[in-house]
């Protein structure tokens, strides 16, 4: 191997060492200036390689299929982060790979150097630099017309809401996974008064958080038309988590005495605290391997991020989520404290349920995660049971575990509605409050927003926050239920 060529490798994987540690944001928070500068950064190291490796090599077949592949996994790297589609991806990975080898045949041949060394750096350094012109940070957005109007508690107790990613209710998992219960199941069973039938507003996480935050469906549709307008990029989403935009639920607690805190283990809801909530708790940072999808992680980064795990630890993470809990129920003030845990989680895009194996690997990943979630849970219960036994605690899921990725609503429309929007919910509160979560499980189908209003009206002593009581219409979230605003949840029962 010419010392050319060995010194570029050894330069590739050492900046792919530092770039795939490097943290994108932390409570010291990175600006989100910084997280582009750092992807612009990459690329541009990236193409720095590839001038070196194009130096070291002499021109030929070889080298032209070397720098392709380089110039390759550089594009992918940039691109991946935003990638809409699997296949759109593959698609434009083939086609550019086949140009730039073609190109750079034709190159050599009239002896084009100088532009060779252009394209490389130009192809490296064009998708961040979009990518950093077109997403700006969100500003605030003031509620115009708002179907949420204020309300007064009688009673003050600290409320807990936390959900779960991917928590299926058992009549879901055991048709469509093959899972008769899990420990979390169990101990959710013999704690919290549970909801039958009950779905969830939207998908996926941030939205289906940012629906709660909202407190209602077409007021928070509003404001994600509003914010990706704004940033004109069909990704962004209202920051309600981190407090960057301001949640009529948190406005509603504060008005009434309460401080607030939302919690999560990394920075997945923003990089810092914003001016709508009290206190905004990241447990860990993120790296810019944790913004790829496993499935696209060996094409970015020089194939780092597929070798070394990035995310050990999600179980010590998660503890520390609820010493943050604990710490909340320890303040002189009423508190409103929301948490969410990555636990037991969901199928990748590529997952499909036809595919046995696959099948199989996720089932047993679900019912160790679940085991793991059953463990918090019973955590932040044991404190709540020894230190704060009056608080009002909702425990819900953001969404179905994902098994029906890839599968077409016409095709099978009970499975997708069921896997997707069916999830798990309850909640332990004191008896004064039954009358009103008594009123809400009577429904034929109850939705994640249909709790937290029935926790309100507990506090309230039954005052109502929503202006219209909306239908229980399924949204049209990511196109997964084509014109689902005219299909109901009670279409869809499940128990």
């Amino acid at each position: 191997m010419p010392a050319g060529v060995a010194k570029a490798v050894f330069v590739a994987g050492l900046l792919g060492w530092s770039l795939a540690t490097t943290f994108t944001a932390s409570e010291a928070a990175f600006s989100d200036f910084d997280l582009h500068a750092i992807l612009a950064l990459a690329v541009a190291l990236n193409g720095a390689i590839l001038c070196g490796v194009l130096l070291a090599l002499r021109p030929g077949w070889l080298a032209n299929a070397l720098l392709t592949v380089l110039a390759v996994f550089g594009i992918a790297t940039a691109y991946a982060i935003h990638a809409a589609t699997h296949a759109l991806l593959w698609a434009l990975l083939g086609a550019t790979a086949f140009a730039l080898f073609v190109a750079f045949g034709v190159m050599d041949r009239w002896r084009w150097y100088l532009p060779r060394l252009t394209v490389l750096v130009l192809l490296s350094l064009a998708p961040s630099i979009a990518s950093y012109w077109w997403r700006q940070e969100s500003a605030g957005v003031i509620w115009r017309d708002s179907n949420i109007r204020d309300i007064s508690f009688v009673r003050r107790p600290n409320v807990y809401f936390v959900s779960f990613d991917g928590i299926a209710p058992r009549t879901v998992l055991r048709q469509y996974l093959g899972v008769e219960t899990t420990p979390f199941h169990d101990l959710f069973e013999a704690r919290f008064r549970r909801f039958e039938n009950f779905f969830a507003n939207a998908i996926f996480t941030r939205h289906s958080i940012g629906t709660v935050l909202a407190l209602d469906e077409r007021d928070y549709g509003a404001m994600l038309q509003h914010v990706v307008a704004t940033v004109k990029d069909a990704d962004s989403y209202p920051m309600l988590f981190s407090g960057h935009h301001p949640s009529r639920l948190l406005e509603i607690f504060k008005k009434n005495g309460y401080e607030t805190t939302t919690v999560y283990q990394d920075t997945y809801f923003g990089n810092r605290k914003g001016p709508y909530v009290d206190r905004y708790f990241t447990i860990r940072n993120r790296t810019v391997c944790g913004l790829l999808d496993s499935h696209l992680q060996p094409l970015s980064f020089w194939g780092y991020c597929s070798i070394f795990d990035t995310f050990v630890g999600d179980t010590k993470v998660s503890l520390q989520v609820i010493d943050r809990l604990r710490e909340v129920g320890q303040r002189d003030r009423p508190q409103f404290a929301m948490a969410h845990f990555y636990a037991p989680g969901h199928t990748e895009k590529a997952f499909r349920s036809e595919n046995e194996t696959a099948l199989a690997v996720f089932r047993a990943q679900y019912l160790r995660k679940s085991d793991e979630a059953a463990q918090h849970l019973a955590q932040l219960l044991r404190h709540l049971d020894e230190n704060d036994p009056h608080a009002v605690v909702l425990v819900y899921g953001d969404h179905g575990a994902l098994l029906s990725n890839g599968v077409a609503f016409k095709e099978a429309p009970t499975f997708v509605v069921h896997d997707t929007y069916g999830t798990l919910g309850g909640v332990r509160a004191p008896d004064e409050c039954d009358a009103w979560f008594d009123e809400a499980g009577e429904a034929r189908a109850v939705t994640v927003l249909d709790a937290v209003h029935a926790v309100l009206r507990c506090l309230s002593d039954g005052q109502r926050v929503a202006r219209v009581a909306h239908a229980h219409r399924i949204g049209e979230w990511h196109g997964i239920v084509p014109g689902g605003s005219r299909l109901t949840y009670e279409a869809f029962t499940y128990e």
